[in-house]
């Protein structure tokens, strides 16, 4: 009887006993989370194990960061529970028992979600003219890839494709037209974006141009006119390279030029190639020189004559060293010396060619002899006479004359 007692009695003692050890061998086994599968979604999920402790269990947490702070909780028989339907952050799980009077048991969760889905749809601003491609790029980012691409709006029936994110869009019509970029990942998660683009008018325009006036010369020029279509900001150009906002091109040589215009607000869109102007410049001035040599020494019956002009305009004008300009091409009385022979076009008066930088008018040696004579024999007789031998200089043809002659060939003077 003793002993059934004794066991009796020790029954609650053993039971409170495995009480308390269950209460001391209970603790966190595990936690875990799943991502959310989209940036701003409730797709997350957090999973605590624990183990001992008595049913039913308490389960609680809080989202710290971000803002704003968000509270749950749940009881449950069971050792294992799932919290679902959270978004992305950090948590603080807390967890005990039914009964329990000791504090619960504590851990630090976060749950991660794929980067924030965005469209950033380029060019913004838009605009380009009719008939010239223009290529968008909706510019997705972030989510979980693969993406899938859909462009809507008025704008759409002018796209070289609807679902892939760089179309080409093409209008034959000028006006504005809307776009609607909506990019969907994997998990059908979406971003939209939305662009406006203007379409102009082709760009057109006529042009001039003004030759060169002297051969070699640099005073052509080529003038864009009447430019129309794009925004109307223009910008010009006579080789597709160099830009300019001024219409007139100046201070060009001989030369074919491609003229060009561009819209300088949307110069990639909207250009256009007017036309090729060829400047032309006419042949180099030339002419012939020819003189005359003074025929006395010291004297100045020398000329210059400038003939058979040709290039340029047509319409010349002269000028010999010491001259002035002058329409004649002759000059006369010149001494002996070197001179410069100018031609130049009377139409444009910087055109100056030097024909001859050293044109030489000669002259003859100066005329001598020597004088020789035989005195009178007899007093007032008339025996005497001069003789000049050995002239030289001039031409070489030579007369000769004593007082009281007259000019004659020889140079023997008698009966003086």
């Amino acid at each position: 009887m003793r002993q059934l007692y004794s066991f009796f009695s020790f029954f609650p003692l053993m039971f409170l006993f495995s009480a308390f050890l269950s209460a001391q061998d209970f603790n966190i086994v595990s936690v875990t989370s799943e991502p959310t599968t989209c940036y701003d979604n409730s797709a997350g999920t957090i999973t605590i194990v624990v183990e001992g402790g008595n049913p039913d269990y308490e389960y609680n947490w809080v989202r710290t960061f971000p803002s704003p702070m968000i509270f749950g909780s749940a009881t449950s028989p069971e050792t294992e529970y799932t919290f679902s339907n959270l978004s992305r952050g950090d948590y603080v799980i807390w967890v005990n028992y039914e009964g329990s009077d000791e504090s619960p048991l504590q851990e630090e969760i976060s749950i991660s979600s794929p980067p924030p889905l965005f469209t950033g749809i380029t060019p913004d601003p838009a605009a380009t003219c009719v008939l010239n491609g223009l290529e968008l790029n909706g510019n997705p980012s972030g989510g979980t890839e693969p993406w899938s691409h859909d462009w809507s709006g008025d704008g759409a029936v002018h796209l070289s494709s609807t679902n892939v994110a760089n179309p080409v869009f093409n209008s034959p019509d000028a006006g504005e037209f809307g776009l609607i970029y909506t990019v969907t990942d994997e998990y059908g998660c979406e971003a939209e974006g939305s662009i406006t683009i203007e379409v102009f008018e082709t760009i057109s325009a006529g042009y001039t141009w003004e030759d060169v006036t002297c051969f070699n010369g640099n005073n052509g020029s080529v003038t864009v006119t009447g430019a129309d279509g794009g925004s109307g900001n223009y910008e010009y150009s006579i080789d597709g390279i160099t830009w300019q906002s001024p219409d007139t091109f100046e201070d060009l040589i001989a030369g074919s030029y491609e003229v060009w215009v561009r819209d300088a607000l949307y110069p990639d869109e909207c250009n256009a190639m007017i036309g090729t102007a060829v400047i032309d410049q006419p042949d180099e001035l030339t002419a012939s020189v020819s003189h005359e040599d003074v025929t006395c020494f010291d004297g100045a019956n020398g000329s210059i004559t400038i003939s058979d002009p040709s290039g340029g305009s047509g319409n010349y004008e002269y000028r010999v060293e010491g001259f002035a300009w002058q329409d004649s091409g002759v000059f006369g009385g010149l001494t002996a010396g070197d001179y410069v022979v100018e031609i130049r076009d009377a139409d444009d008066q910087a055109c100056v060619i030097v024909l001859d930088n050293a044109y030489i008018v000669s002259q003859p040696d100066e005329l001598t002899a020597p004088v020789s004579h035989e005195d009178v024999t007899c007093f007032d007789g008339a025996s005497g006479s001069i003789t000049i031998s050995d002239p030289s200089g001039g031409s070489g043809n030579y007369e000769y004359r004593v007082e009281g002659f007259a000019w004659q060939d020889s140079g023997v003077f008698g009966g003086l």
